[in-house]
């Protein structure tokens, strides 16, 4: 029953947390934005919950959008679908190459603290 519930809970946040992001999302891609449009929202939280169900099926950990993503994208004004694809590719890549990932490890802490500080400042 409680873990019944903790699932519920959990699942309307993640729920919650992709509304927040898609509509932030669409308010920095259009300069004449009045509302959020709910059709599409709509469609990023299936999206959301089917990755969310494919996930829990292979063990992973849940899935939601990344508000820090999101301003990064606005601050940066770099919010082209081209680079998701490709960041998706090379995130696809890393799942199947661990050696590469060791590179990240490599960074100094000063990189990674300034990455950190940066995201944390637009979020």
């Amino acid at each position: 029953m409680v873990f019944d519930l903790f699932v519920l809970v959990s699942g309307l946040f993640l729920a919650l947390h992709g509304f927040g992001a898609l509509a932030l999302a669409q308010r920095f891609n259009d300069a004449d934005w009045k509302s959020p449009n709910m059709h599409l929202i709509r469609r990023g939280i299936t999206a959301e919950g089917l990755t969310n169900i494919i996930g829990s099926l292979l063990n992973a950990a849940p899935i939601t959008s990344s508000g820090g993503a999101v301003t990064l994208g606005a601050a940066t004004g770099c919010t082209s679908r081209i680079v998701a694809f490709w960041l998706g590719g090379i995130m696809i890549f890393l799942a199947f190459a661990p050696r590469f990932v060791i590179l990240v490890d490599a960074l100094p802490d000063a990189m990674l603290g300034s990455a950190m500080i940066f995201l944390s400042c637009f979020t």
